[in-house]
């Protein structure tokens, strides 16, 4: 699968993605110039380069009807995440969420018989992560 990461996704995640999903192809929308796109644009272009699957932090794409029709049109699987805490912490928070579902997101995109919408789960940071 061909993934693209979008603008509003940590750069951090790019080479530990490499590393955990090894036979795919992972670029960030910097790599490839596209970081002044608009969202239209973007999933347009995205389709005619052969991309799968687009990350992003994009809270509001899905409100707009709009967008909702350029990301329907593109056929694209889209995979969103939320980051709820700023800062460092929050950048941690997120990173981990993404880097720890996308395995098993790819997994069930392969096998999906169309177009996909999918959410991560982030990880709660309510909780204590060590004892």
């Amino acid at each position: 699968m061909l993934l693209l990461l979008d603008e509003d996704v940590p750069h951090q995640v790019i080479e530990v993605l490499r590393h955990v999903l090894p036979v795919h192809r992972i670029r960030h929308i910097h790599e490839i110039g596209w970081s002044k796109k608009t969202d239209h644009f973007v999933y347009q272009d995205a389709k005619q380069a052969g991309y799968n699957v687009i990350v992003t932090n994009d809270d509001h794409q899905m409100t707009d009807p709009d967008e909702c029709r350029d990301v329907r049109r593109s056929g694209i699987h889209r995979v969103s995440y939320t980051q709820r805490v700023r800062g460092l912490r929050g950048l941690a928070l997120a990173t981990a969420s993404i880097i720890a579902a996308m395995p098993d997101i790819v997994d069930e995109l392969e096998k999906a018989g169309g177009q996909r919408l999918v959410q991560i789960t982030g990880i709660d940071s309510s909780h204590k992560r060590y004892t």
